[in-house]
C-alpha cells in the first residue's frame, strides 16, 4: 500500500515507483510492453485494491485512454510522459480511503501546531471517490491549446495534500483587504511559522514520522521527483488568520475572489455544518445563497439551485463527477434550509423568493462588507461572525420601523381609521 508506517515500507514503495517509472520511461520510448507484462515487472504486491502504483485504466475511459496517452506524448519529453503514466497509474479508486484517512491525520496533528483554532482539508479526497483521470484529461487538454506549458501540467496532477488553517494572528495583520489577499496571507504565514520555528520544527517531525509527508519546507517545484523519489507527498497551506476568516461570510458577490481565492474552496470541498451556529463556511454558503437569490428574484427552488451549480467556480468539476455535484448541491441545499429557518426566504407555491427581513438582512451584509472593503477589518476584534445576529436583528428592526412609518402616513392620509388600526396591532401583536 502506499500509506506505509514505517522506513522499510517506504524503501519498498519507493522502489516499486521507481520501477514503474523504468517501465514506463521505456513505453515512453516506444518499447512495446503490454499491459500483463507490465504488472509482471511490478510483482503482485501491487495487484491490490488500494496499490496505488498499479498499472491499469479505468473501464469508464475504456480506449480513450490511450488516445489520452497519444496527445500527451505529443507534449511531453519522454521522462515526462514517464512521469505522467506514473501519476495517472496513482489516481485509483482504491486510493480514496487511504488518502483521506491520512489527511485526516495530518489535520489532527496540525491542530496542535500554535494559535491555530481550525484546520480544514481542502481539496481531493474531499469532493469524493472519483476517477481522477478524467481531471489529468482536462489539464492535458489545456496543455494542448497552449494554456499552460509541459512544467505546469505535470505541477498540476502531481498528488498532494491540502489544508486551509484558521490561526489566532490577529495582532499581526493584515488589517487592509487588498486583491490577491491569498499571496499576502502566504507571507504572513511564513512570519507566522518563523515566529514559532521550535514548536512548529516538532510539527515538521511528527508529519514526516507518522504520515505521508515530506518535510514541508521541500521545494515545492520537486513534489513530483520527490514522491517518485522518496515516495513522499507535499503538504500546500493556505494560511488565514481568525479575524480575515471571521469576515469571509460577506464576500459573497461576484468577482469577490479577486480577494480571496479559497472562496472557491468553501464553495466546493471544504466542509462545513450547518448543525453548528456561527460555522463560518456555514454562514458563507448561506449568505452566498441568499445573495443569488437577492439578484435573480422569483425564482423556482430548483432553478436557483441549478444557477448555482451552472455559475460554480468548479463548474467543469461538478460536471465531470456526479459525486462532486450532489456534495455542492448538498452544500446550496443546505443553506436554503437555513435561510428559510430564520425567516429570510419563503415559499410561494415551487417558486422561491427572499421575505422582507430577508431582503433587509443581505443588504445589511453587503453594508457590512463595503464598510470592510473600504476602512479594513475592525481593530477592536468585531467580525461579522461576532455580529451576525445583531444583523439580523438589524434588519427586523428596520421593517418594524418602515412598518410604524407607513401606519403614520395611511393615518395622516385618511387611509386607516381607528378600527383598522386596531385590527391591525392585534394582528401585530399575534
Amino acid at each position: 500500500m502506499l500509506f506505509f508506517r514505517n522506513k522499510l515500507s517506504r524503501l519498498i514503495v519507493v522502489f516499486l515507483l521507481q520501477a514503474i517509472l523504468l517501465v514506463n520511461f521505456a513505453y515512453a520510448q516506444d518499447i512495446e510492453i503490454s499491459r500483463k507484462e507490465t504488472l509482471d515487472c511490478l510483482g503482485p504486491r501491487l495487484a491490490t485494491k488500494d496499490a496505488a502504483f498499479l498499472v491499469s485504466f479505468s473501464d469508464e475511459l475504456g480506449k480513450a485512454s490511450e488516445e489520452i496517452d497519444e496527445i500527451a506524448k505529443k507534449f511531453l519529453t519522454n521522462e515526462q510522459f514517464a512521469k505522467y503514466l506514473v501519476v495517472k497509474a496513482i489516481w485509483i479508486e482504491g486510493h480514496f480511503n487511504s488518502l483521506k484517512s491520512a489527511a485526516e491525520k495530518v489535520s489532527a496533528i496540525l491542530e496542535k501546531a500554535p494559535m491555530v483554532r481550525k484546520v480544514y482539508g481542502i481539496g481531493y479526497p474531499f469532493y469524493g471517490r472519483v476517477d481522477l483521470r478524467k481531471r489529468i484529461y482536462s489539464t492535458l487538454k489545456r496543455l494542448e491549446s497552449g494554456e499552460i506549458n509541459n512544467l505546469e501540467f505535470l505541477r498540476r496532477i502531481t498528488p498532494d495534500l491540502d489544508v486551509l488553517i484558521v490561526v489566532n494572528q490577529e495582532d499581526e495583520g493584515p488589517w487592509d483587504i487588498k486583491e490577491n489577499m491569498d499571496a499576502i496571507l502566504k507571507e504572513y504565514f511564513i512570519r507566522y511559522v518563523s515566529s514559532f520555528r521550535r514548536p512548529w520544527a516538532d510539527i515538521n517531525r511528527s508529519l514526516q514520522k507518522d504520515t505521508i509527508l515530506t518535510d514541508i519546507y521541500a521545494d515545492r517545484n520537486k513534489a513530483l521527483d520527490i514522491l517518485m523519489e522518496k515516495g513522499e507527498y507535499s503538504l500546500d497551506f493556505i494560511y488565514v488568520p481568525e479575524h480575515v476568516w471571521d469576515n469571509i461570510p460577506v464576500f459573497i458577490m461576484k468577482g469577490d475572489m479577486k480577494y480571496f481565492k479559497f472562496i472557491r474552496d468553501i464553495l466546493f470541498s471544504l466542509q462545513n455544518n450547518f448543525e453548528k451556529p456561527s460555522d463560518v463556511p456555514t454562514e458563507f454558503l448561506h449568505n452566498y445563497v441568499l445573495n443569488a437569490l437577492f439578484s435573480a428574484g422569483e425564482i423556482k427552488r430548483e432553478y436557483l439551485i441549478d444557477k448555482l451549480l451552472d455559475e460554480h467556480p468548479y463548474a467543469e468539476l461538478i460536471a465531470m463527477y456526479e459525486i462532486s455535484r450532489e456534495i455542492v448541491k448538498n452544500k446550496f441545499e443546505g443553506a436554503v434550509k437555513l435561510a428559510q429557518q430564520r425567516g429570510l426566504i419563503e415559499y410561494y407555491g415551487d417558486r422561491i423568493v427572499l421575505t422582507n427581513k430577508g431582503r433587509v438582512y443581505v443588504e445589511k451584509v453587503l453594508e457590512y462588507r463595503q464598510l470592510l472593503l473600504e476602512k479594513g477589518y475592525d481593530l477592536s476584534g468585531n467580525s461579522f461572525i461576532k455580529q451576525r445576529s445583531a444583523i439580523e436583528k438589524k434588519a427586523e428592526k428596520v421593517l418594524l420601523l418602515t412598518g410604524i412609518k407607513d401606519v403614520k402616513n395611511d393615518i395622516s392620509a385618511g387611509e386607516l381609521d381607528s378600527e383598522a388600526l386596531l385590527s391591525l396591532l392585534v394582528g401585530q401583536a399575534i
